[in-house]
């Protein structure tokens, strides 16, 4: 069954939501058309597929959690800082080690604090 030719929507333009819809509805796309979908759905697939194999794409989870384990390191890496650099820019202004680190440390964590958590919008990406 198909809806009338005046009301029929082109699947191809349908967002999943809406063409699930559509059906659901019983408005059917004609044979002619499902196979068009069909075989352009399976050709995305395979294209997706193959770029997927020659490292051009990759999952959305796997992406956001390269994004977090690389801003956690560079996270920690700032809250080392102070630490490490305190003792040398102490001893070259001559100035007692323990107000500095204690100094830096709060500044680093504000900073730090003030960023937030990473979040990722790879929808808008290009």
């Amino acid at each position: 069954m198909s809806a009338p030719a005046d009301e029929t929507l082109d699947p191809l333009r349908l967002d999943d939501e809406d063409f699930i819809a559509e059906v659901l509805a019983g408005r059917f796309a004609l044979t002619g058309e499902a196979e068009r979908v069909k075989e352009n759905g399976l050709a995305a697939r395979s294209l997706l597929a193959a770029r997927r194999e020659a490292g051009d794409v990759i999952d959305l989870e796997v992406a956001e959690t390269l994004l977090f384990n690389m801003a956690r390191s560079v996270g920690d890496a700032w809250l080392n800082w102070p630490s490490r650099v305190s003792p040398l820019i102490a001893a070259s202004l001559g100035i007692s080690v323990e107000p500095l680190l204690e100094a830096l440390n709060d500044h680093v964590q504000q900073h730090l604090a003030s960023l937030g958590e990473p979040e990722a919008d790879f929808a808008n990406a290009e």
